[in-house]
């Protein structure tokens, strides 16, 4: 209960009814410190120099050899720039484990001193993070998940529960379930209160193209955060959700490519257990959870691997790689479990989700909008391997078919791969990128590498220069050996259960790419092709 920063301010701001408006109290600043750390100076050469890119990164007037990086406000994005910042002055690359291991600059500094000592960096001890075993962490004890028998249940909700609804995918869910069924859609938001998570949810939905007036009655914001036990919410206030709710789809984590197993436990992994509890005490509730196809890693040097729906995900637990896949692993088994004690449960696996095959809508902090962004602003892409393909399924065809496979009763208790059969070669979207009018030559990786570290180094900007740091030096280094690995994923279940819906996935073609393409021109992530060629 001990505040980590405080803002001084002459007055607080207060609402018409002379209570304080959360809503309008600022963002710490520059002022933000962290207490009860005492201040104590940079001693050394190295000390000084990362305390002074610390600051800089950060936007903060000073730092301590003893603040926490995480704790001053850093996040994954910050993180990227520190190390490529740390690299071009220090000329140390450093592994993205070195910040969490090393979350203050006294110790980040030690690291670097034993490294120049010792080579590689996997001879730096303090770099190898926590090895986590995924089945221990996979314990779902029965008063959280008790064996249930769920008896008849409600063929027409009218109370469903949306997790993740302010996501990319979420906010099309939530517009399929407004649009495909009657019920009052209650969606749990992070917010100060109901009305500032009400106009969040409004406003994500405007963003995408989504938005309905006749929306706002079926709307229902539940204020809570799947990182704080029970949402954040009261005993009181979960037994009430317990009891009104007929349906969840659990579509929310935390989603980041960046950071290790234990910063997404509580998001990802307990909020799940949490859900959990939520559907199986009060009334029983079915649940659609959303997973991911990462939790089947590449286990075997073959060169094919094939992935039915209904295959268990319990012998790739050792291959797992990542702190998201790990924790989405974790999250899955859970669920797995509850469903073996009863629970009716359907479980959906997308691919790589791209943009609205119709109108291009799409996240511009997608990794893939900003590789693309990148090269066309470079006017440069690496040379891919001719049998390069880039899986794409657009968030439209993810998010209708999960909402019409779930209201099938047939569908509780199955699996679904919801992917594209029709991949693209990345060379041919490179030639599809040209075509559209951007001048994007092909260069061998090596050089298409310095070319962006000379951009990175002007006063240029680069849509990827942050993450130089993270780029592969070698284009071997892209591919290990060990997930030099074709993956072939069934889908049967999906394409059974769609069969009569005439929901498709769009193949990937030039007219999608160019229908992403001129969604980023009108959404000013991109300029016109011709104001790029000049």
């Amino acid at each position: 209960m001990v505040p980590t920063v405080y803002v001084e301010m002459e007055r607080l701001p207060l609402t018409a009814n002379g209570k304080v408006d959360r809503e309008r109290l600022p963002e710490p600043g520059e002022s933000k410190r962290v207490m009860g750390v005492q201040y104590e100076a940079p001693r050394t050469a190295v000390e000084k120099q990362l305390a002074r890119i610390w600051a800089e990164v950060l936007g903060v007037e000073r730092v301590g050899i003893h603040d926490d990086f995480f704790a001053l406000g850093g996040h994954s994005l910050l993180t990227v720039r520190l190390m490529t910042q740390i690299e071009k002055e220090l000329g140390q690359r450093l592994p993205v484990a070195a910040i969490f291991q090393c979350r203050t600059i006294e110790a980040l500094a030690e690291m670097l001193r034993r490294h120049t000592e010792s080579s590689p960096w996997s001879s730096v001890v303090e770099l190898r993070l926590p090895t986590v075993d995924l089945l221990a962490e996979a314990e779902l004890d029965l008063e959280t998940c008790p064996e249930v028998w769920p008896g008849e249940l409600v063929s027409e909700p009218a109370h469903i529960l949306l997790s993740g609804a302010t996501g990319f995918l979420g906010v099309f869910l939530l517009h399929e379930l407004l649009q495909q069924t009657a019920a009052d859609i209650y969606c749990l938001v992070r917010a100060a209160g109901i009305e500032e998570a009400r106009r969040k949810l409004q406003r994500t939905l405007e963003v995408s193209g989504l938005w309905q007036p006749t929306y706002r009655d079926r709307i229902k914001p539940v204020v809570g955060d799947l990182a704080r036990p029970l949402f954040g919410l009261s005993p009181a206030a979960f037994e009430e959700l317990s009891r009104k709710l007929d349906v969840i789809y659990h579509n929310g984590a935390l989603v980041n490519m960046v950071y290790p197993y234990q910063e997404l436990k509580a998001a990802n992994v307990l909020g799940t257990k949490d859900i959990l509890r939520l559907a199986t005490h009060g009334k029983i509730k079915p649940l659609h959870y959303i997973s991911t196809l990462s939790v089947f890693p590449h286990k075997d040097i073959t060169p094919l691997q094939f992935v039915r729906e209904q295959e268990s995900i319990d012998d790739y637990h050792e291959h797992v790689r990542g702190g998201y896949a790990q924790s989405k692993w974790v999250a899955e088994k859970l669920v797995t479990i509850a469903r073996s004690r009863g629970l009716p449960v359907a479980i959906y696996r997308p691919g790589r989700i791209t943009g609205h095959s119709q109108t291009g809508a799409w996240r511009a902090d997608d990794v893939l909008c900003r590789m693309i962004k990148g090269c066309i602003q470079l006017g440069s892409s690496p040379i891919f391997e001719d049998d390069e393909t880039l899986e794409m399924t657009p968030v439209d065809y993810v998010s209708q078919a999960i909402v019409a496979l779930a209201r099938r009763k047939a569908a509780l208790g199955q699996s679904f791969h919801l992917l594209n059969p029709v991949v693209a070669n990345v060379n041919e979207l490179v030639g599809w990128i040209n075509a559209f009018g951007y001048p994007v030559r092909q260069s061998p990786y090596e050089q298409w590498l310095r070319e962006l570290k000379l951009v990175a180094e002007s006063p240029a900007s680069n849509e990827l220069s942050p993450f130089l740091s993270m780029l592969p030096r070698k284009a071997q280094e892209e591919q290990p050996s060990e997930q030099a690995v074709k993956v072939l994923y069934d889908n049967r279940n999906s394409r059974l259960g769609l069969a009569s819906t005439g929901i498709t996935c769009p193949p990937v073609d030039a007219e999608l790419v160019h229908t992403y393409l001129s969604y980023m021109v009108r959404s000013g992530f991109l300029p016109a092709p011709q104001e790029a060629a000049a």
